[in-house]
């Protein structure tokens, strides 16, 4: 019954994706209740599989709506901090972010995904911006994705 969103996905290793899957789509509706909580990624070895169809069913499933995909400048620490930081004060459920293909090391969205609350800069100010509860769920999708050693843990 849970699956039943995923059931015309087309899984590579039926146990370990499922498995997966199912631990994605329960940590998507538990989000909110949990001081932290860790990156939700997809990968796969060529394009057009169904990563984003993925991440949207899990994203549905949980909030009832899609999540906005985002593409940023992975190796610019600043920038993903404005994404992170606009996303939360936006209240969005879903911080999603898209081909992010190949190594990503990122030592801001690492401590980003440890941190309970968080706060950035304001935009076109030189001043802290509030100090915003850590609810979102983060996740992300690319093709050969692999983390670097300091963002899996």
């Amino acid at each position: 019954m849970c699956l039943t969103p995923f059931s015309e996905y087309r899984f590579l290793d039926r146990f370990l994706s499922v498995s997966a899957v199912l631990f994605s789509a329960i940590l998507a509706v538990m989000r909110p209740a949990l001081a932290t909580a860790p990156l939700n990624a997809s990968t796969s070895k060529k394009i057009g599989v169904g990563k984003g169809y993925l991440h949207q069913a899990i994203a549905v499933t949980a909030t009832g709506d899609l999540p906005q995909f985002r593409s940023v400048e992975r190796n610019n620490p600043s920038e993903f901090g404005k994404v992170i930081f606009t996303e939360l004060l936006e209240r969005k459920p879903i911080i999603a972010f898209g081909n992010m293909d190949g190594l990503l090391n990122n030592e801001t969205l690492s401590s980003f995904l440890t941190s309970q609350v968080w706060s950035d800069r304001n935009l076109g100010a030189n001043k802290s911006g509030a100090l915003l509860r850590n609810v979102v769920l983060t996740m992300l999708n690319g093709v050969n994705l692999h983390v670097g050693k300091n963002m899996a843990r």
